[in-house]
């Protein structure tokens, strides 16, 4: 980059972070040490005073009556959409993420927050993608899931009427929210039901009424939310089980193409245009769902449970046709 792109990245940085090593601003600007002093001199010279503070705790900062020439000015709510969005995007492996998190700083930086404020949910939120960004197009969801993010940062349960799909009545529950996650265009909440007395997940379009209770709670220690769903093949969790599957061209090309688990072990067969898929899987209903969706390109060697299964789920279908 030009001098006058390193120079201006570094005021950004600096508004974003409030203070940094002159090494951690070399790093990011791919320069060496006296470079980042010929930037501060520069700036300096514009009438942008860069305050030093030596030490080992110290480094770089503008002061505190420092203002951007572009004063952005966002509500909560607009604030609260671009985190969740940005933290999204990078977790889905969008292909712009360097791109993507320079102008999620840039914007950041010239926002006029409270981080104070922010700095719990910024540290401590989670947000996982499982699919393409969900739509939040109902007033009623869109509401419930700032009543939920709010109850997150500020560590209270929350006490909502649920529909239960499987019981097929409402339920009320009291639950300690730990994540929001985004699963094919719909958003479900995570967190430890005290009905259950377990983690459970919850989808928010079935949540027919919401209220933030006075009951703090806290996260465990040990939560992560990438780990809860690990080995999931969709969000259903059940006993894992090993799956060994023979995919034949096309499916077998689609198939290497994604990560279906973190624990799958794709094998070429020689001299087939197919491969050997095996791994742990939980969620046997969407297990079964995805392997219907291949047809005839797919046979399944392992488990044996799994072959009768799939069997009679066939047979079923044909009845209905």
């Amino acid at each position: 980059m030009s001098k006058l792109s390193n120079t201006m990245i570094m005021l950004v940085l600096l508004r974003a972070k409030q203070q940094m090593k002159i090494g951690e601003i070399a790093e990011i600007l791919e320069v060496n040490r006296r470079m980042v002093q010929t930037y501060k001199d520069d700036l300096e010279k514009a009438g942008i005073i860069i305050e030093s503070k030596p030490g080992r705790y110290g480094g770089y900062s503008l002061p505190k009556t420092y203002d951007s020439l572009l004063n952005f000015s966002l509500n909560p709510d607009e604030i609260m959409a671009l985190e969740m969005a940005y933290m999204q995007l990078e977790d889905s492996g969008f292909v712009y993420t360097r791109e993507l998190t320079d102008a999620y700083h840039k914007i950041m930086a010239s926002v006029q927050i409270n981080r104070h404020q922010y700095n719990d949910f910024l540290t401590d939120y989670q947000f996982v993608s499982k699919s393409s960004p969900a739509a939040l197009s109902d007033n009623q969801e869109r509401e419930h899931c700032k009543k939920i993010h709010a109850a997150l940062i500020q560590k209270k349960q929350i006490h909502f009427n649920y529909y239960s799909l499987l019981n097929d009545e409402h339920q009320e529950r009291t639950v300690s929210p730990y994540a929001l996650y985004e699963y094919r265009n719909s958003l479900y909440l995570t967190g430890f039901c005290h009905l259950r007395q377990e983690i459970r997940d919850f989808k928010i379009s079935r949540i027919k009424s919401l209220a933030t209770t006075d009951d703090f709670f806290a996260i465990p220690s040990d939560f992560s939310l990438k780990d809860y769903m690990n080995n999931c093949l969709g969000i259903f969790k059940d006993v894992p089980q090993k799956v060994v599957l023979k995919i034949r061209h096309p499916m077998s090309q689609i198939i290497r193409e994604k990560i279906w688990s973190q624990n799958q072990v794709i094998t070429d067969i020689p001299n087939e245009k197919a491969i050997l898929f095996e791994a742990h899987l939980q969620g046997e209903i969407e297990i079964i769902s995805w392997i219907l969706s291949m047809g005839s390109d797919v046979e399944v060697i392992e488990s044996t449970d799994l072959k009768d299964k799939i069997r009679e789920k066939l047979e079923e279908m044909i009845k209905n046709f």
